[in-house]
């Protein structure tokens, strides 16, 4: 009975073994799909992504242009996922939408900051244009 219970045993894990390796294989191919989509991610959001129209945005519209940068959310182009398994097109797409908003924001906040930077100095400016003196070092004026 003994000798039964051991064949059994052992003739299930000899059946259970491939599965046991394509599941490692699979599991592997996975990981290797979801490096390979970030990556391309990263790519396309760097050819995509106009940095120079955000921080326009954000210049001139600061608080709006911020909010839109940060709540638009653009599709990835088509051509990037022709072909792709499921797996691929969900990673990338997750992938791409969060480098791009993020992308979009940092840009946007660079140009509010500039807009800010220098609506400060042209009313430093103005209010010193009052007493007829324009303070040109911005930093040593009396305010």
């Amino acid at each position: 009975m003994k000798s039964w219970c051991a064949c059994i045993v052992l003739l299930a894990f000899i059946c259970s073994l491939p599965c046991v390796l394509h599941a490692q294989r699979s599991r592997e191919e996975s990981q290797s799909i979801i490096e390979t989509a970030t990556e391309q991610a990263k790519v396309d959001v760097k050819r995509y992504v106009d940095r120079g129209q955000w921080m326009v945005c954000g210049f001139f519209v600061p608080v709006i242009g911020v909010a839109f940068a940060y709540s638009v959310n653009y599709p990835p182009k088509e051509e990037a996922l022709m072909g792709k398994s499921p797996e691929y097109i969900k990673t990338y797409t997750q992938a791409y939408k969060k480098l791009a908003r993020t992308k979009r924001f940092s840009w946007a906040m660079f140009g509010c900051s500039i807009s800010t930077v220098t609506g400060l100095m042209t009313w430093g400016c103005y209010q010193s244009t009052k007493d007829n003196e324009c303070c040109v070092d911005f930093w040593n004026c009396n305010w």
